[in-house]
């Protein structure tokens, strides 16, 4: 699929899943990562080629993501496209025992976090693509062919699954 689509494509693609990007989760030190692409070989004094574009495309060469952008990532699927926000705060609870107002500690913690906002629109992912993605994913632990097959084939629980891969630091 990342050859039929191209580096530019894909990139943009994993753009609108909030890969690359900072989440806005309320931690400080969040970092953005980064999503592969023309620019960052052309940085690193390398030529794009297709064999960099296919590596992208199964998370590896230039992409780093953090695993809050992986769970945004994943939300993201399992919610049929519905942008989800991560956070680890549900509510504040000021010292009279009133709920302070999410928009009110959100800016605050966007301050502090140094977070900008970020796309928030749905994903238009069609039910067929979506099948496809899903059924990839349990695949991965549920068919023989699997690169995580041995891990989980003796649980008794389904599960899918998006491997990390490793490479080399680039920067």
């Amino acid at each position: 699929m990342g050859y039929r689509i191209g580096i530019d494509t894909l990139s943009k693609f994993a753009g609108d899943f909030g890969l690359g990007s900072k989440t806005g989760v309320q931690l400080t030190g969040e970092i953005s990562g980064q999503r592969a692409n023309r620019d960052l070989a052309t940085q690193n004094g390398e030529v794009w080629t297709t064999g960099y574009t296919l590596s992208a495309s199964i998370g590896q060469v230039y992409n780093n993501f953090t695993p809050v952008q992986m769970a945004k990532y994943i939300s993201i699927l399992v919610n049929k496209g519905k942008q989800i926000d991560p956070t680890i705060v549900k509510t504040i609870i000021n010292a009279d025992g009133g709920e302070v107002d999410k928009e009110e500690w959100q800016v605050k913690a966007n301050e502090r976090t140094g977070f900008e906002g970020n796309n928030n629109e749905n994903i238009d992912i069609s039910e067929d693509n979506l099948k496809a993605i899903m059924e990839g994913m349990k695949g991965v632990t549920s068919e023989s062919g699997g690169t995580a097959y041995r891990s989980f084939w003796k649980l008794q629980y389904r599960s899918w699954w998006k491997n990390w891969f490793c490479t080399k630091d680039r920067s």
